[in-house]
């Protein structure tokens, strides 16, 4: 990731690797912003020419957005069916050690993190878009809901989600 951004000029010092349980950093988030009034609100250091890497403690004070690429369940995915796949197939390690949350849980527990800001899913390619709609309504995102699709020559590879839109 680090190199990717360097090559679309994204200064180091402007990026943050977190190397945590996905859940564990939706929990440190109320409404977008970080529940634990110790946090520095500074930023990182502009004169540094290296990436931040490190654990919950360079967690920003406020997010704007998230964008989530979970496990689809390896290579198996695809037995599901064409339009079959829906969040409950995902599956992740949940907050508390040997605990698991399918994916509708995970777009719940980013929401509540989010407070209905944007967020963004990458999905598989057989992701059903109707099943995806309900999920996001049932927690709370009403606007538009948007399914990117991403071809690669002339072949449907993956769908990009993007739900609360109009909150931006």
């Amino acid at each position: 990731a680090s190199d990717n951004a360097q090559i679309y000029g994204i200064p180091k010092s402007k990026m943050v690797f977190i190397h945590a349980n996905a859940c564990r950093v939706l929990a440190c988030y109320q409404n977008g912003k970080h529940v634990d009034s110790n946090v520095s609100e500074t930023a990182p250091n502009k004169d540094s020419c290296e990436s931040k890497i490190g654990g919950l403690d360079l967690l920003p004070p406020t997010i704007d957005m998230i964008f989530l690429s979970p496990p689809w369940g390896g290579m198996d995915y695809v037995k599901v069916g064409k339009r079959n796949y829906t969040l409950s197939c995902i599956k992740v390690d949940g907050n508390t050690p040997s605990t698991s949350i399918d994916g509708d849980s995970l777009i719940s527990f980013a929401a509540s993190a989010l407070g209905q800001k944007p967020l963004a899913l990458f999905l598989p390619r057989n992701i059903n878009g109707i099943a995806m709609g309900e999920s996001a309504l049932k927690v709370g995102y009403g606007g538009p809901i948007v399914l990117e699709q991403n071809v690669l020559n002339g072949k449907l590879k993956t769908v990009t989600a993007y739900l609360g839109l109009d909150a931006a």
